[in-house]
């Protein structure tokens, strides 16, 4: 299991990372990496756990994750959502701020506190 996510996941995203000119672009996809590495892993952990209970228990008794690692998992899977819109948001180019001049107008007249 952890040599195809490697193969299939994580190795690609860190080369990608480690292809990229853009710092923030750069760390932001190392950490998905990482983190996309112990999320997956924890979910694997988290489906052996439950089909052990179902198969103790039955698929009435024991066919829940516990409440506490549903939201870590979701918890996870949230910031694995959150960094891949970050990534995006880095690559979309920056706007163009345009010089803006004050012009002089005869016909406009000027406010006491701007001189």
């Amino acid at each position: 299991m952890q040599r195809l996510l490697n193969q299939q996941v994580v190795g690609p995203v860190r080369e990608l990372a480690l292809a990229s000119s853009n710092p923030v672009e750069r760390n932001l996809l190392m950490g998905f990496a990482e983190l996309s590495n112990v999320f997956h892993m924890q979910t694997v952990v988290i489906g052996e756990q439950l089909n052990g209970r179902i198969a103790d228990r039955g698929v009435e008794r024991g066919g829940q994750l516990p409440e506490d690692q549903f939201k870590h998992l979701m918890a996870m899977a949230d910031r694995l959502i959150g960094m891949a819109r970050a990534t995006e948001r880095c690559k979309q180019p920056r706007a163009t701020i345009i010089e803006s001049k004050t012009i002089d107008s005869p016909n406009v007249p000027r406010l006491p506190h701007s001189g």
